[in-house]
């Protein structure tokens, strides 16, 4: 699932000095620390630093962090937000055996500087000339980067999913077949999540959230049964979360949010296309909306972190509409009812405030497609962006918690996806990446932070 906090000219000041608190010298650093973004108000004022604190020693039983401002945390890989400048010293506990020694850094959150750091938004593009890979750049269009392009053993690198640690999930070809990698946002650390371990595991279509748990679709070895496993970023504790029975029971497309709700398309008999849900440990499956018919189709989910989900939703009659509903089954209700072949939705989005962005056919006569919003309550319904001279071609739009919309659209009609942003309320419109005339520079697909 995507979401998104603005960058701004802070940094995280590293003071490099590690003490091992038993009385040892500390051999290797303990743990690094990465500043990951700021966070502002509506006003442009500094509220809070997002840092990603990674223990590097392996092996422990239990990982305890002191953040030096009264927050804690456990966990090899945690993350924290510093609501205020100054000095504060960082305590990590790690046991091992029954043993703890105590690592401490110093960290300075200050906001006098610049800083770099992750990717705002990851996409889909040509990293150079017929290279396909991932890039990243900035709401604002700056920091544009390679993050990492095809190579002879990794290739066909597609759908990314981005948290708001600047860790991204996305599809990709090894040796072993269709399998799930990953890399930080900033080009570090590549890793193959999960190979697959054989000509029938097909793994793709990932959805990452801020702990680092990966849900993916899944063949596992089944034939063509699709299913729903998980994993971790670092590629450990691997689990079917939902495994298909049979032909008739297929579940594909999940997303999933910071509780571990995860909403999927299922099929529980033969041509019916239903919304699911069931948690990342795999207890609590539940039927959301199941079709009255083999015509009767349901898909589609995004959630966001309160569980509210906004899906496609169509009576067997009509063109795909808007439907929301919670992940506990409660509060169903149809926002938009398409009966119009061309007033359809497609790929709705949702952030944490109950903004909707979804692709939109106004049924004015015409097959374009625009970029349309609404509130997961039904109001403030709303046209973003309609398809016009200055932006064709929209699709796969994305929505920070922040209320940023960034989508694919054609400058000029020249066919080759460029990246653009609007906010939810209709203003701040402006082209993050023109690919105008230039193949080379195609953008797609984009997954914010």
């Amino acid at each position: 699932m995507a979401r998104a906090i603005r960058r701004s000219s802070f940094v995280l000041s590293i003071l490099l000095f590690i003490f091992l608190i038993s009385g040892c010298a500390a051999i290797k650093a303990a743990f690094e620390i990465n500043a990951i973004s700021v966070q502002l108000n509506a006003s442009s004022q500094f509220t809070g630093l997002l840092v990603k604190f990674t223990a590097l020693i392996e092996g422990g039983d239990s990982y305890e962090w002191e953040f030096g401002d009264g927050g804690t945390g456990s966990g090899q890989v945690v993350t924290h937000v510093y609501t205020t400048s100054g000095l504060f010293t960082v305590t990590l506990r790690i046991m091992i055996d029954g043993i703890t020694t105590i690592y401490t850094k110093e960290v300075n959150i200050s906001a006098t500087s610049t800083t770099t750091g992750p990717s705002d938004i990851v996409f889909e593009c040509e990293t150079s000339p017929g290279v396909d890979g991932l890039c990243g750049i900035n709401f604002n269009g700056s920091g544009f980067k390679a993050i990492i392009e095809d190579t002879a053993t990794v290739f066909n690198i597609l759908d990314p999913s981005i948290n708001s640690v600047g860790q991204v999930a996305f599809f990709c070809i090894v040796p072993a077949g269709n399998s799930i990698c990953g890399i930080e946002s900033d080009g570090s650390n590549f890793r193959v999540i999960r190979a697959a371990t054989g000509a029938s595991d097909n793994n793709r279509n990932p959805s990452i959230n801020d702990a680092g748990q990966i849900v993916y679709e899944c063949q596992n070895n089944l034939g063509t049964f699709e299913s729903i496993c998980g994993i971790d970023f670092n590629g450990n504790n691997f689990r079917l979360i939902r495994g298909a029975a049979n032909t008739n029971d297929e579940n594909t497309n999940p997303d999933i949010n910071n509780s571990g709700q995860i909403v999927f398309d299922c099929e529980l008999t033969a041509d019916e296309q239903n919304l699911c849900g069931i948690n990342f440990n795999g207890t609590g499956f539940i039927q959301l909306d199941v079709a009255a018919g083999g015509t009767d189709q349901n898909r589609q989910g995004a959630i966001n972190d309160s569980g509210q989900i906004a899906y496609l939703c169509d009576n067997g009659t009509s063109p795909d509409g808007l439907c929301v509903i919670n992940f506990n089954g409660t509060g169903q209700s149809v926002l938009i009812d398409a009966t119009d072949t061309n007033a359809e939705v497609e790929r709705p989005k949702i952030n944490n405030a109950g903004q909707i962005a979804y692709d939109c056919e106004l049924g004015n006569g015409s097959s374009q497609i625009s970029l349309c919003g609404i509130n997961f309550n039904g109001t403030g319904e709303t046209t973003l962006d309609p398809a016009s001279n200055t932006s064709d071609g929209i699709d796969d739009p994305v929505i920070s918690n922040a209320g940023i919309v960034v989508y694919e659209c054609e400058v000029g009609f020249d066919s080759i996806a460029s990246l653009c942003r609007i906010n939810f309320d209709g203003g701040g419109f402006s082209i993050i990446r023109n690919s105008l005339g230039d193949s080379s520079r195609n953008s797609q697909n984009p997954d914010i932070n």
